[in-house]
């Protein structure tokens, strides 16, 4: 047995191997292709390396007439085993095809992986197999076999870029505003094409995806979308359709509402039974789909829930990719307790393990985050934890937020007004008077300054301390309001919980095995308390547009941060 190859690998991703042991021109070559194919083996390596020392200065292959970039690791490859073929047989070459046929379900562009030229090139070689062959005439298959080989390996590399979420590094995206999180490398990809193990390749592959019922679900969504892309029809407009109710626009609409989760029925849209009656439940789906819209889920077809419902499909589509890459973007732990906040849907959840698999959701509730029309104050992305809740708490104002909430005040009413609000201001650790300062001359920064718990106080009753350098937690708020709203674009970062004593009731039960009385003993006694947690409980600020339900339902939300716009952007293929 020759050793194993030393793989080194810089930053996580694939690098250079360097083979300690001979005998990849074993005698086991010559049956490369097997008896029927009769290719003659060292046509086919020398067709290998010629092709691939005419890629350009850029790491470019002509296929099929355009100029396509390959990844570096293939060229590696390649050399490091003289150019001898890595695919030696059919059912290897299969298994791969079928695995790169899966690609378009997560999002990856079947020309990334060369899906079609794949095909021609299958083709061409079934046709010539299939032919008597004049012995005096070059044989074109050697060719043919070296493309089909090296579009295979370069497609798979293709693929598990995509998979390690490696195509964009977020913070170059988003700057500060998004908190990496440690992603696979494709390593095991790498040595399994080393040794030309198709079947390990594809276990290799399986294995980058991202572990999350969500990222499945979004694949089996993406999946019909594609299915109905293609008879994709705008619903009609005419008059208000109300339950009972028949039209031809019935096949429509239950094909719309089929494809996007909130029908079990084919996408196709037709029912053999009720084909154009507005039937119970199809109207039911329709009010789950309103409602999900924050439309009046009145369960009619008219002019107010068209427009969502005549969505561009090509553009749902690149939705459903986006939120792919930010699946695998995030970690593959998402801790056993956690808090999710999803930003776009303005929507907070806390989620257990559940012993059978997967997640239990144990609360949801509205959430509001910061704005995004005042610079620096966009809720960021990030993956924290929470240390304590605090009940009753003070307010301790970073320089950012003293420019604007303590500073226009002090300076048009006078520095008494802040006590007036509950506010305190120290110098090096000295308590000073408000009254005291000029504030015309002095800067944010220059005091500390904090705001007793109280009314006036923008924490509300309760916070959830999490250690992070951007200052931002989960808070409750003295604003109730804010969530009579829709688009809750309303902090100046930070996440407000629209019921924060349940959510503290919640991680304190599972985390502290406490009974919920403790969080209202607490808050009647009226003083700042703090509760350490005994149990890790992860915090995720995350940023979903679409979102799958475990009912099936792909929920979409406004790209309230711009966020799709920048990673469609990076994304989209070079010019």
């Amino acid at each position: 047995m020759r050793p194993r190859p030393i793989r080194l690998f810089a930053h996580g991703t694939l690098a250079l191997s360097l083979l300690l042991g001979g005998g990849l021109l074993g005698d086991g070559f010559f049956g490369l292709f097997g008896s029927r194919d009769a290719v003659d083996r060292d046509a086919v390596q020398t067709a290998l390396q010629t092709r691939w020392q005419a890629t350009d200065q850029l790491g470019r292959l002509s296929v099929e007439g355009e100029r396509r970039a390959v990844n570096p690791y293939t060229g590696v490859l390649y050399e490091m085993r003289a150019f001898v073929p890595l695919w030696r047989d059919n059912a290897s070459r299969e298994t791969l095809v079928a695995r790169l046929a899966e690609a378009p379900h997560e999002g990856v562009a079947p020309e990334q992986v060369y899906t079609e030229a794949i095909a021609h090139l299958r083709r061409a070689l079934a046709a010539l197999n299939a032919q008597e062959r004049d012995e005096d005439e070059p044989d074109p298959r050697p060719a043919i076999l070296a493309d089909l080989d090296l579009l295979l390996t370069d497609g798979i590399l293709h693929y598990a870029d995509v998979l390690t979420g490696r195509r964009v590094e977020p913070k170059a995206l988003y700057g500060d505003h998004w908190y990496p999180s440690p992603r696979p490398d494709a390593r095991e990809v790498f040595a399994a094409l080393e040794d030309g193990d198709a079947d390990a390749v594809v276990e290799a592959l399986d294995a980058l995806q991202p572990d999350h019922p969500e990222y499945s679900a979004l694949t089996e969504a993406l999946v019909r979308l594609h299915k109905a892309a293609p008879r994709w029809a705008p619903i009609p407009e005419g008059a208000p359709l109300r339950v009972g109710e028949a039209s031809v626009r019935v096949p429509y609409l239950r094909s719309r509402l089929a494809t996007l989760g909130y029908l079990d029925a084919d996408v196709n849209g037709w029912s053999a039974d009720r084909p154009y009656r507005l039937d119970a439940e199809l109207a039911g789906a329709l009010a789950r789909f309103q409602a999900d819209r924050n439309l009046i889920a009145d369960s009619t077809l008219s002019d107010t829930v068209l427009p969502a419902l005549n969505v561009n499909p090509d553009s749902l589509i690149r939705t459903v990719e986006l939120n792919l890459e930010r699946w695998r973007w995030l970690g593959p732990d998402l801790g056993s307790l956690h808090v999710m906040a999803n930003l776009p849907a303005f929507e907070l959840t806390v989620r257990n393990r559940a012993p059978e698999g997967g997640w239990r959701e144990a609360l949801r509730m509205p959430a509001a985050i910061g704005t995004a029309q005042t610079a620096g104050w966009t809720t960021p992305v990030l993956t924290d934890t929470i240390e304590a809740v605090v009940a009753h708490p003070s307010w301790y104002l970073p320089a950012s937020l003293q420019a604007t909430s303590v500073f226009p005040l002090a300076r048009a009413e006078g520095g008494a007004s802040l006590t007036a609000r509950g506010f305190r201001v120290s110098l090096a650790g000295v308590p000073i008077d408000p009254a005291s300062v000029d504030w015309e001359v002095a800067v944010p920064g220059q005091f500390q300054i904090m705001q007793l718990p109280g009314r006036n106080n923008p924490l509300g009753r309760l916070k959830f301390v999490m250690p992070n350098h951007h200052a931002v937690l989960i808070h409750d708020t003295n604003k109730p309001w804010h969530f009579d709203r829709d688009r809750r674009t309303l902090s100046s970062g930070c996440v407000q919980a629209s019921d924060a004593p349940a959510l503290a009731r919640t991680i304190l039960r599972f985390a502290n095995g406490w009974p919920d009385e403790t969080i209202e003993n607490a808050l009647a006694r009226g003083y700042e308390q703090r509760f350490g947690l005994n149990r890790e409980v992860l915090v995720h600020f995350v940023y979903f547009t679409a979102w799958p339900e475990a009912d099936g339902r792909l929920r979409l939300y406004e790209d309230v941060y711009g966020h799709d716009a920048v990673l469609r952007e990076a994304l989209a293929p070079a010019s």
